[in-house]
């Protein structure tokens, strides 16, 4: 089972544990020193690919899209484009979708069961027609609001 945890030495991390003490350990130092790599708001942005979990963590000041198998070669950055917001929209056909956002641009990005991450073109139009939204400086705090009614027009439009 993977879980996040601060031990006072690495910050709040990626951890794995079987259960036991012994069998408990760190995935992966992402952000060496005492600060965080994980925030709270990552647990609602967590989706799982393949058996994989697709996280929000940051290895210095900018949040990116990691990916793990409990194993810490395995754990690593699968997306980062200098985008600073990241939400998770929902899943089709067991592939999530997460919004990124930086700099007055929005996009979709798709994440496959390898880890590749795509860029879903027209994805942010047709999200911004369903949230009946002008400004795109709103569309991460309505996604959790509209996740359902998103996943199905994702579904209607890519599926």
């Amino acid at each position: 089972m993977l879980f996040t945890a601060d031990d006072g030495v690495h910050g709040r991390e990626l951890w794995i544990t079987d259960g036991t003490s012994g069998g408990t350990m760190l995935v992966k130092d992402v952000r060496t020193g005492t600060s965080d790599a994980l925030v709270y708001s990552s647990y609602d942005n967590a989706s799982i690919v393949d058996n994989k979990l697709v996280f929000i963590a940051t290895d210095n000041e900018k949040f990116q899209l990691w990916m793990s198998d409990g194993t810490e070669a395995n754990t690593k950055k699968i997306f980062n484009d200098d985008n600073i917001s990241f939400g998770l929209l929902g899943e089709l056909n067991g592939l999530p979708y997460y919004m990124a956002y930086a700099n007055s641009t929005s996009q979709i990005i798709r994440i496959t069961a390898s880890g590749v991450t795509e860029k879903v073109k027209g994805g942010c139009r047709i999200i911004l027609q369903a949230c009946n939204c002008i400004h795109r400086t709103h569309l991460l705090q309505m996604v959790k609001c509209f996740s359902r009614r998103i996943s199905r027009l994702l579904a209607q439009s890519f599926g």
